[in-house]
């Protein structure tokens, strides 16, 4: 009986679904872009050494260590060592400086195979038998220590000492290139570090010589046999800086990047078959620092040992050495104005879309970085030398940021004037000014004797007007306890830093000011605002003084609060008690009816004239007012709760929501609600959608911030291995099958399938579900 492609199908969604739909990712307070430490253990030994990653077609990441070759399916380790009473153990030679029996390199080529490095022996791993093959190479000093493979599959190791092979698959067998001594570019006394295949098929050789004259980057071509030499060429600006190579990559762009041990950063021109260099520039703050003081004997010992592109086009760049200023991140920009950034001992990133810089400095920990590797669910996987163990991030993770000493967050604001700055207010804990750069915050709160400073430190709303002037709505109003009597309207200037203050009276004998909730300001200037009674208040700014606006629906104790649109425009108003949309008519100066039955909170206009409106209590509503057609979403439609206190567009179709237990993704063309991996919080009716595209809500607990794009999770599916099988309830054995088929007879039809999937998303164990079986049963004739 053969698996059918959709058994495995079923199996894979199976996994799938229950790694990315059963896992709550809390949000989290560390920057957007975060490695995490992984620690692997095997046979009761935990590494903590790495030198190479590979991933082979099965999912499993293999990993060369300094005491053997380790293979991680996501949550097991096994480790493979050299057994001296066994032929096809892995080929093993202690090196007292390097481990005990170390693997110095692994890779895995296009038909699947893999290989490991000890020494000059190459050992390629079998997985029927799960044991080796090898092969000793001719090197004159030793050590393997690069693999490409070209466009026609053929594979081409790299060593020291007659460093050039070519891997004969019909003879098995490996053959030299680039050996003849008379010849200027023989590699018969070089010693081959770095191998890389271009686009046109040309492979480019990385030496690293222990003479420093010599060395350099050859690139051959072995259709046609060319060879080329490049190296440092005293007073030529456009040649390397050293000959000793220690990085290679081609972009996506097809531009070659070259790293050396001396002030290490280069991409090579075709146009003018020249290097273009990127060196420290103390005088220029926007190229690469110069050295801080006391590691100016570094300066020329910049190596630049990992170079990568990752499958959104960012660019990482690690540095062994102190070269740079760790503590000042200077962005360095090429002269074709491709920005890219080197500092210490660490590594580097920069997302030119976003303009942002993410630096991981790890010259503190003085951990040395030997290896990068993503694999091929966009994990980013850094492993160390000198004990620094390994370290996984997820550039699919959802990146939310949180700010908990930001709590009680009620409705704030973006600055007009000063895009990335938010204006926050807090139900007790003042006003806060909030740099989403920097993630600095400034508060400022209410002091007794000082009548300058903001009025009340429950802060309930806030607004800049296009003059640069902040508004402020405070009071207690609705806490326990309820009214205070000292809310009311701040207006705050911050070129002096002074606050003045505007009470709304309930009456004019006593001084009793409401609770200000809301500020909204429209077309013509005039701000609005509400005080949770049954009428709203427009402030004109010039006279400085409050118009009072009553609806008709409006009773005594009615509820009425102010709509905005998208967060940001004035809409409207709504009367809570009795459930009653009304729309601001700007050219009459009147309110007209314009959506009953709801308690509408904030709504969003769809582009075509319909709306989408957050209901307190009633979930989601569409309301197109062309032909008065309604349809409501709720917690039976899959939203998460029916509180619905805010909501922001996103892109075409997407809605996001903010209820009272947490925020909900909304497809409006699926009609399908997201909430799993989202925050969950007690939020409260504050939403903004920043200039750049950031999002903010504000829960009892703290603000979050996130850009939309970054919080879809990982969208890459696991590797499925079938790992067991149970026929009639027994166990049967899969190492026996020679072939990829598994015939039974007509009775044997009740089947159990145990499976592992292979994905590194979000933590070790993930795969953790109900239930690791699918059972078939009475399976019919011919199915299989």
């Amino acid at each position: 009986m053969r698996l059918p492609p959709t058994i495995l199908a079923a199996l894979t969604s199976a996994v799938f679904t229950s790694l990315f739909f059963s896992i709550q990712i809390p949000a989290q307070s560390t920057p957007f872009l975060d490695f995490q430490e992984v620690r692997l253990e095997a046979q009761g030994e935990e590494f903590n050494t790495f030198f190479s990653i590979a991933q082979d077609q099965e999912g499993y990441l293999w990993f060369g260590t300094n005491n053997g070759l380790l293979r991680y399916d996501g949550y097991e380790s096994k480790v493979y060592r050299n057994d001296p009473n066994d032929s096809t153990s892995i080929s093993g030679n202690r090196l007292l400086d390097l481990g005990d029996n170390p693997i110095l390199l692994v890779y895995v080529d296009s038909q699947g195979d893999l290989w490991a490095s000890t020494t000059n022996d190459l050992s390629r791993y079998e997985r029927d038998c799960d044991c080796f093959t090898h092969y000793r190479l001719p090197l004159t000093h030793g050590r393997i220590s690069a693999i490409t493979e070209d466009k026609d599959n053929n594979l081409w190791v790299g060593g020291q000492g007659k460093g050039l092979f070519k891997y004969d698959r019909e003879s098995d067998q490996f053959i030299p290139y680039l050996e003849k001594p008379e010849d200027p570019n023989s590699l018969v006394q070089g010693f081959v570090n770095v191998l890389l295949t271009d686009q046109q098929n040309n492979i480019w050789i990385g030496l690293w010589n222990k003479d420093t004259t010599s060395g350099g980057l050859i690139r051959f071509n072995p259709q046609t046999g060319a060879v080329q030499r490049f190296q440092n060429e005293p007073g030529r600006p456009n040649s390397l800086t050293d000959n000793r190579i220690s990085a290679l990559l081609e972009d996506q762009n097809g531009k070659i990047w070259v790293g050396t041990v001396k002030n290490g950063l280069h991409h090579y021109t075709a146009e003018t078959d020249e290097f273009i260099r990127i060196l420290p520039n103390s005088n220029q703050l926007d190229y690469i620092q110069a050295p801080p003081p006391g590691l100016k004997d570094n300066v020329n010992s910049l190596v630049v040992n990992i170079l990568h592109q990752n499958r959104n086009g960012h660019i990482w760049v690690g540095s062994v050495d102190m070269g740079l200023n760790p503590n000042d991140p200077i962005i360095a920009q090429t002269v074709d104005a491709t920005v890219y950034h080197i500092t210490g001992i660490g590594l580097n990133q920069y997302n030119p879309a976003k303009e942002e810089l993410s630096n991981y400095d790890l010259s503190t920990l003085r951990k040395v970085p030997t290896t990068l590797f993503e694999d091929r669910q966009g994990q980013l996987w850094l492993g160390y030398q000198r004990s620094g163990g390994l370290y996984k991030m997820d550039n699919y993770s959802r990146k939310f940021k949180m700010y908990p000493e930001i709590k009680g967050v009620q409705r704030s604001s973006e600055s007009i004037i000063n895009p990335g700055i938010f204006w926050i207010s807090t139900l007790n804990d003042g006003l806060h000014r909030l740099n989403s750069r920097s993630g600095k915050i400034t508060t400022f709160l209410h002091e007794k004797d000082d009548e300058k400073s903001i009025g009340h430190n429950s802060v309930r709303a806030t607004l800049e007007d296009k003059d640069g002037i902040l508004w402020v709505g405070l009071g207690t109003g609705g806490n326990v306890g309820g009214e205070d009597g000292k809310g009311g309207l701040d207006r705050y200037d911050p070129n002096t830093g002074i606050f003045e203050h505007y009470p709304i009276r309930r009456d004019d004998t006593t001084n009793f000011s409401y609770t200000i909730y809301d500020i909204a300001e429209d077309a013509n200037g005039f701000l609005w605002m509400d005080t949770g009674e049954e009428s709203i208040f427009r402030f004109d700014k010039n006279n400085k003084t409050f118009k009072e606006y009553r609806f008709p629906t409006a009773t005594k104790g009615s509820t009425v609060w102010l709509v905005g649109e998208n967060a940001v425009k004035f809409f409207g108003a709504n009367d809570f008690t009795h459930k009653v949309s009304y729309q601001y008519d700007i050219n009459r100066d009147t309110f007209l009816s314009f959506f009953e039955g709801y308690q509408v909170n904030a709504l969003v206009e769809d582009g075509k004239g319909a709306y989408w409106l957050a209901n307190m209590g009633q979930g989601l509503a569409y309301y197109n007012p062309e032909d008065g057609s309604k349809e409501v979403f709720t917690t039976e439609d899959g939203l998460i709760n029916d509180l619905v206190v805010g909501i922001i567009a996103g892109e075409p179709g997407i809605y996001w929501l903010s209820t009272r237990v947490g925020l909900s993704k909304f497809d409006s063309k699926t009609k399908e609600f997201t909430s799993d991996g989202l925050p969950q919080d007690h939020f409260h009716v504050m939403n903004i959608k920043g200039r750049d595209g950031q999002f903010l809500f504000g829960g009892n607990n703290s603000l979050y911030a996130f850009y939309p794009d970054e919080v879809n999770g990982n969208p890459f599916p696991p590797n499925t291995i079938i790992s067991g099988l149970l026929v009639n309830g027994e166990p049967y054995n899969l190492e026996e099958i020679k072939s990829k088929e598994i015939r039974l007879s007509y009775d044997q039809n009740d089947l159990s399938f145990e499976y592992t999937g292979i994905h590194n998303s979000y933590s070790t164990r993930w795969f953790l579900v109900e239930a690791r079986q699918t059972e078939l049963q009475s399976v019919s004739k011919g199915l299989l």
